[in-house]
């Protein structure tokens, strides 16, 4: 096989029966049939995407109020720089629904919604997170060249080796070990970029903004930027909000049921009689998360079965969104303060834990430890269009990159309303990709087996 010959041979084999057969397996066979029948149901539709809104309010919940502030706790325990414990720790809780959605692609599904949502979700977090960012901030202010750069590049490597891996359709587990070891290789660099900085930047040049928190203030700047939400004060959603609007008691009143829900189930470690729980606290944040994230790939696979719609697609549209809105609350609360480098930054800096981690230490394990069918232990790659869809990406960093080149590191209305046009365009590229309109690349799906 030459070089971009996609290897269809591991496409067509179907891992539920062991035999070859034409066409794509849908992920609907590794969930209940509760909402599956032979019909179509559109009232199926209508419910399971209204249950899917609420479950990503409830992801957002767990991720904003409850694993991030114990993640910044854990850190501020053992001292770490903001810009280290952003690209590990931090990382891993706003990220840790792509992870959640991926481990159930890859060792429950077996199909594409895994790695379409982390593409689609890097396109969002690059693009729409930095347009969101440039509308809140309103009068542009100046960012930090050396971040946004830094990780940038990283995160053009991390996409161009999955691309290269994607190409023949399928990931081996020296692929999936050389992404994990992208993961490892950007954390070492992190830990040593004071350093680095110190020898190659003018050090008597000042920074025109605020880019990272001092070592051990990660606590500090959880108070700054939600002074309200800090100490026992952490908890006034118990309180009817009065003089609020009516959009605002609407929303207290659909998130009433799961703020209680966690309040009961997780320690809040914001408050001062919890504040030594945090590892109990992030322990059933994780729990939380992942059940959340099970249940919203099953509803979003039940939408996508009804209106045959493929996996990679709603998990490049829908998916993604819905995973990536812890990203986008905290960016948004950051750059309204004043700290644009800090909210890009973060929000570039997830997509190289998403790629590198949330994609390649679950394949890894599959590729190494699964026992079935170890004739081709591989990842199968069922949707051909992915990998150009990653190629996309790929234009989505020089897109970004270029836009503040030439406002010179400005983040405002300009750098804001280009991002979302390119995103706007990605979304309808890809989804173009996906649906065949530019070839016929794709399988058609495997019937349902009830």
């Amino acid at each position: 096989m030459t070089f971009g010959q996609r290897d269809n041979t591991l496409v067509f084999f179907h891992r539920n029966h062991g035999n070859f057969e034409n066409c794509t397996i849908s992920g609907i066979d590794a969930f209940p049939n509760w909402f599956t029948e032979a019909a179509v149901r559109y009232d199926y539709v209508l419910l399971c995407f209204l249950i899917n809104m609420y479950l990503f309010l409830g992801v957002a919940i767990v991720c904003d109020e409850y694993c991030v502030p114990c993640v910044e706790r854990l850190c501020y325990k053992l001292g770490m720089s903001y810009d280290v414990a952003g690209a590990t720790f931090l990382a891993m809780a706003t990220s840790a629904p792509e992870f959640f959605v991926n481990l159930y692609a890859t060792f429950l599904t077996e199909g594409d919604m895994g790695i379409g949502t982390i593409v689609g979700s890097s396109t969002f977090n690059s693009l729409a997170i930095t347009a969101f960012c440039g509308f809140a901030a309103g009068v542009g202010f100046s960012l930090d060249w050396w971040p946004l750069s830094r990780d940038l590049l990283w995160n053009t490597l991390n996409i161009l080796l999955l691309a290269l891996f994607m190409y023949d359709g399928h990931i081996l587990w020296y692929e999936a070990f050389a992404l994990f070891l992208c993961f490892l290789a950007n954390t070492a660099n992190l830990t040593m970029d004071a350093a680095i900085q110190s020898k190659i930047r003018d050090r008597n040049k000042p920074c025109p903004c605020i880019c990272y928190v001092p070592r051990g203030a990660v606590q500090d700047f959880e108070v700054m930027l939600d002074p309200e939400n800090s100490g026992e004060n952490a908890y006034n959603f118990s309180h009817w909000p009065v003089d609020s609007s009516v959009w605002a008691k609407c929303i207290w009143s659909l998130s009433f049921p799961l703020e209680l829900l966690m309040f009961l189930t997780i320690p809040n470690v914001r408050r001062d009689c919890a504040r030594t729980c945090y590892l109990l606290g992030l322990v059933m944040s994780v729990v939380w998360i992942s059940i959340l994230t099970y249940l919203i790939s099953w509803m979003l696979t039940v939408v996508g079965y009804y209106l045959q719609i493929p996996d990679s697609i709603m998990g490049i549209t829908f998916l993604a969104i819905g995973t990536s809105i812890p990203e986008a609350i905290s960016s948004v609360i950051v750059a309204k303060k004043g700290y644009g480098s800090m909210a890009v930054s973060n929000a570039v800096g997830s997509n190289n834990f998403n790629i590198s981690f949330c994609l390649g230490f679950p394949w890894l394990l599959k590729t190494l430890f699964s026992t079935q069918n170890s004739n081709m232990n591989a990842i199968i790659i069922n949707s051909a269009s992915i990998f150009h869809s990653t190629l996309i990406l790929v234009a989505s960093c020089v897109i970004l990159y270029c836009s503040f080149l030439l406002t010179r590191f400005q983040l405002g209305l300009r750098v804001a309303v280009i991002c979302m046009l390119s995103y706007l365009a990605y979304i309808v590229l890809a989804v173009a990709l996906e649906m065949y309109v530019f070839s016929d690349e794709n399988l058609p799906h495997c019937p349902h087996k009830p």
